[in-house]
Parts: C-alpha cells; structure tokens; sequence
C-alpha cells in the first residue's frame, strides 16, 4: 500500500521523529527534504520524484529499489546507505534510453561532491551520472552502470567496482583508481584510464573481448 504524504506532513513527521523514519513505497514526489535529517530512514521501494534532497543526511538509510529519478541530491549525504538495484535518478535534465527496463527515458543522478562512502550502489545505474567530487571510499559499485558518468575528482579508494561497465567513461581525473577493486569491469575503446594504469593487471575485460584477450586502451596523452 502506497502512502502519499504532503510537505506539512513530512516536515511533521521528522520535528517528532524520535527513531529512524519507516516509509516504505512512501509517495514522496516533490517534497522539499533539504538538508532533511533522515539518517537511517527505510524507504525501500518509495518514490522519490523530483524531491530536494540536496545537503540530506540519508547515512545509513535504505533506499533499495527507490525512484530518484528528477531527485536532486547534489552534496547529500548518503554514507553507508543502501541504493542497491535503483534505476532511476536525476541528471540535470539530460536523458538517455533505457528500453531494458521499459521506460522510454531515465535520467542519471547528480551526486555532485556526494557523501556516498560505504554507500551499497551494487546494480545502481548511474549511467551518465554527475558523481564529480564524490567520495566513493570503499562503496559497494558491483555491477554498478558507469558508462558515461561524470567521475572527475570523485575518490574511489577501496571502493569494490568489480564486474562494473565503466564503458564511455573518462576516468583520468579519478582519485585511487588503483586502490579500488576493478576485477571484472567492463571498458571499451572509449574509456579513458589514468596515465600509467595498467588494465590487464588490474582485471579488467574489454566490452569487446568475448575472449578477454589483451587490449590497448585509450591513455591521457
């Protein structure tokens, strides 16, 4: 049962809170929950729509299987919080198909200078994402969707990125790539690594390798 709650209701509800919100499937379109303290919160499975998360504590909240998409969540906090399996998220007004999952648009996130150390992002699709200057210290990215996003300066030290598509993306500008665990990743022709990264040694697989044979890759000249 899905429960729709309007911003008196919402700000109500978190003056009072006394313990972690539960709002599971919560209709929480458009709200304004900026710099919302909503630490620990479950809102698995709810909607999310074009909400101002921007500055949000959602450390440690469950957020699995939610629909950001249009969310704002530039500077969030969002430290050991759980967005396993989400689909949908905002990318300032740019889209990009995704018929796989039978919508005809989703847009990325903006995760701009994002608190998202210890975040569970596994199965995330941040494709196109902006997660410039997000601190990404040892997040869970496996099978995470990559392609395309925007990781300039974001730190992925310890972060586990094993069996990720990092196809499409300029990872120059990253910080730790060779402390994060890559087993398994996928890039292509158009990846962009940093100077003196080696891809074989640190396991990555070339989207076009069915054999994963060895392949030059794209280098900062």
């Amino acid at each position: 049962m899905t429960i729709k709650l309007n911003q008196k209701e919402i700000v109500l509800m978190l003056n009072q809170a006394y313990r972690p919100l539960w709002l599971p499937q919560a209709d929480l379109n458009e709200l304004d929950l900026c710099m919302a303290y909503l630490n620990r919160a479950y809102l698995r499975g709810a909607t999310l729509k074009n909400t101002d998360l921007i500055e949000a504590d959602l450390s440690e909240a469950d957020l699995s299987g939610a629909d950001l998409s249009g969310a704002h969540l530039r500077g969030a906090i969002l430290r050991g919080a759980h967005l396993n399996k989400i689909d949908k998220f905002n990318l300032s007004g740019n889209s990009i198909e995704r018929p796989d999952i039978g919508l005809d648009r989703v847009q990325g996130a903006n995760l701009n200078q994002a608190d998202l150390r210890g975040a569970d992002l596994r199965e995330a699709d941040l494709s196109g994402a902006d997660l410039s200057n997000a601190k990404l210290n040892r997040a869970g990215l496996r099978k995470a969707k990559l392609s395309e996003a925007d990781l300039h300066g974001a730190d992925l030290r310890g972060a586990d990125l094993r069996e990720a598509n990092l196809c499409e993306t300029d990872l120059r500008q990253v910080i730790g790539l060779d402390q994060a665990t890559v087993k398994g990743a996928r890039f292509n022709d158009k990846t962009f690594l940093p100077q003196n990264f080696d891809p074989k040694q640190a396991g990555l697989i070339h989207q076009n390798d069915s054999q994963q044979k060895p392949t030059t890759s794209t280098w900062e000249e």
